[in-house]
């Protein structure tokens, strides 16, 4: 079990789980008026991969969460879920490290929590989990942000356009605004980085 997944089993945090992912999926696409159908189109999949996706039957990786947010018109952060809402005093202004909004990608391994206080903003603090073997997705990923990390332990190899990078813990790095990137942690070991966005890609 990854040490960002052990801390929802220890007794700081309450019982109520983050809804899954699929599930988040299939409730907007309803709202939104899509059917499956409708949906694999404007994302340039099947019908059964939907369902797949919707039942938790196959993974979610951030490239095709990505193309899900656009289709349905809202952002990544959307799929952010916090457990308790923050004390008025310490909203936009806080977040306590046992009330982190999280995005649980469980079957491509990604587990990430958003540190910024706000959704809005000029910047936003994202710290992202590998497992092993964990993948953002077969295709890079271009986005009109400025990105830059800080690995804060195992190893995460990172395309950035044509490059390839293996960076391990204390490395930092900078994806320029407008560059494709596609991160992966090929080690035996989870990966844990620190990434800060300008503006927000979530």
């Amino acid at each position: 079990m990854s040490s960002a997944k052990a801390r929802h089993q220890s007794n700081e945090v309450p019982d109520t789980e983050p809804l899954p992912v699929g599930i988040q999926i299939r409730e907007l696409r309803k709202a939104k008026g899509f059917s499956t159908a409708k949906l694999a189109e404007a994302i340039g999949k099947s019908t059964g991969y939907v369902n797949n996706i919707e039942h938790e039957r196959t993974e979610v990786t951030v490239t095709a969460l990505k193309g899900i947010s656009d289709a349905l018109g809202v952002h990544i952060s959307w799929f952010f879920q916090v457990i308790n809402m923050p004390s008025p005093e310490e909203m936009g202004f806080v977040v306590r490290h046992d009330n982190r909004r999280e995005l649980q990608l469980a079957k491509a391994g990604i587990y990430e929590e958003l540190l910024s206080p706000s959704l809005s903003g000029d910047i936003q603090m994202v710290l992202s989990t590998f497992a092993p073997g964990a993948i953002t997705g077969e295709t890079p990923t271009k986005t009109d942000a400025e990105m830059a990390g800080f690995v804060l332990s195992g190893a995460i190899d990172l395309q950035i356009d044509d490059k390839q990078f293996h960076l391990e813990k204390g490395d930092s790095f900078l994806v320029p605004k407008g560059a494709s990137r596609k991160c992966e942690n090929n080690s035996a070991d989870e990966s844990i980085t620190l990434w800060i966005n300008t503006p927000p890609v979530y």
